[in-house]
């Protein structure tokens, strides 16, 4: 069967109104907090970060973290607290190395708490040789860390160059993406996103792009 130019015209009409409908009703997001970092806004740390040699800058519209001997942690403010429904934060990132192979790694931070005067926190990393990690302080930095993932390498890294991380909090699950490629996911560990930022492992240096943070309508 031939389509006539006037069936055509509506088989035509009806699949752009199809598709206009299908994306009608995809998740939007709406911006709580963004950064490009073409300025300071006086979230993110800059100059030397303690004694161990660590220095963050924010310059031609990127922000880089170069630690030290021990690593560093590097937090925004609580900018979206009491947002119901789901939320992300998402950045783009480039690692590289300072020091031997093994170092070389950084990432998105999120969940930090007080917990009887120790920090809670959460750490969601990539290396700049294409691995990615995910684990914890559930009950504070003085106790043992979890691993809820470990090392391993994955084909949506891009080695030595920018990668998008993304972490997504919805109906309690957190979810997990490196260049939009979801990598794991896991129950939530009851650490929200309201507060989140960067970390650098030692003798690494981490470049940001962007960093922002979104509620998912």
């Amino acid at each position: 069967m031939k389509y006539t130019p006037i069936f055509a015209v509506v088989f035509l009409v009806a699949a752009i109104f199809a598709s206009c409908k299908k994306d009608n009703v995809k998740s939007r997001e709406t911006v709580l907090y963004e950064a490009d970092f073409s300025s300071e806004d006086g979230h993110w740390s800059v100059g030397a970060l303690g004694s161990a040699g660590a220095m963050a800058t924010i310059s031609n519209g990127y922000y880089t973290l170069v630690a030290g001997s021990q690593g560093r942690d590097v937090w925004t403010w609580a900018v979206f607290s009491g947002v119901d429904g789901g939320t992300a934060v998402e950045a783009s990132v480039k690692l590289s190395t300072t020091g031997s192979s093994s170092d070389g790694s950084g990432g998105l931070i999120w969940g930090s708490k007080e917990n009887n005067n120790s920090n809670v926190r959460y750490y969601f990393g990539i290396s700049y040789d294409g691995y990615y990690t995910i684990w914890g302080y559930p009950n504070g930095t003085d106790k043992p860390f979890v691993v809820y993932k470990d090392w391993v390498s994955n084909s949506a890294i891009r080695n030595s160059d920018f990668n998008t991380l993304r972490i997504t909090l919805v109906n309690g699950s957190l979810h997990f993406y490196i260049n939009t490629q979801e990598v794991f996911n896991m129950p939530s560990t009851g650490g929200s996103l309201d507060k989140s930022g960067f970390a650098v492992s030692k003798n690494s240096t981490l470049q940001a792009d962007y960093f922002k943070a979104v509620k998912l309508d």
